[in-house]
């Protein structure tokens, strides 16, 4: 039997079918959330440490190959890779995929705090970061002034910064460029010997 003969000689049939399906499209359409960015879980913890004024050579020696040998330690860890530069040390991560994030970056702090006695006393202490795409900015604005840029910092600063992070949801708030008051005091070799 075709379509069509099926079509005309069980019309509720049909009609009950077509129903069927215009429901159950209506029901997927309000049920199935839909996003922008997907909520995406990446395996990957970042160990940031900084100790100002050291060189690299003695970042890695003081700081680094401590925590590197610390975390190490931890469970379901797949590859571990660390950088050293002039006051900073970076110790990147990776984990097996369906690792809980929140359990590792837990235990990564727990072994930390294990050699955190052994770094040097200057050392700030070193921040343990997941790797979250979700946490990327949502907007991004950009402010020009014909007038001083000074004054359209302070403006950002004071009055449109705190009003955003006000807004419920809002996460964080950071400002970047703008042109800061600056007080420069000129002294005279001269005038500075009487």
């Amino acid at each position: 039997m075709s379509l069509y003969s099926f079509s005309v000689k069980k019309p509720i049939t049909l009609l009950m079918i077509v129903c069927v399906v215009i429901i159950t499209g209506i029901v997927s359409l309000t049920k199935i959330p839909l996003d922008l960015l997907p909520k995406i879980e990446v395996p990957v913890a970042v160990v940031s440490t900084s100790y100002k004024g050291v060189g690299p050579e003695e970042i890695e020696k003081l700081v680094t190959e401590p925590i590197e040998g610390a975390v190490a330690t931890v469970g379901s860890m797949k590859n571990i890779q660390s950088i050293s530069y002039d006051g900073n040390s970076l110790i990147i991560v990776e984990f097996n995929s369906g690792t809980d994030m929140d359990f590792a970056s837990l235990e990564m702090r727990e072994k930390i705090d294990l050699v955190k006695g052994f770094l040097p006393d200057e050392v700030e202490n070193p921040m343990v970061i997941k790797v979250d795409p979700n946490a990327m900015p949502i907007i991004q604005l950009s402010f020009y002034s014909e007038e001083d840029l000074g004054k359209l910092q302070s403006i950002l600063m004071e009055i449109v910064k705190p009003r955003i992070e006000r807004i419920e949801r809002v996460a964080n708030v950071s400002l970047s460029g703008g042109k800061e008051k600056e007080v420069n005091i000129s002294l005279e070799e001269g005038e500075l010997e009487k």
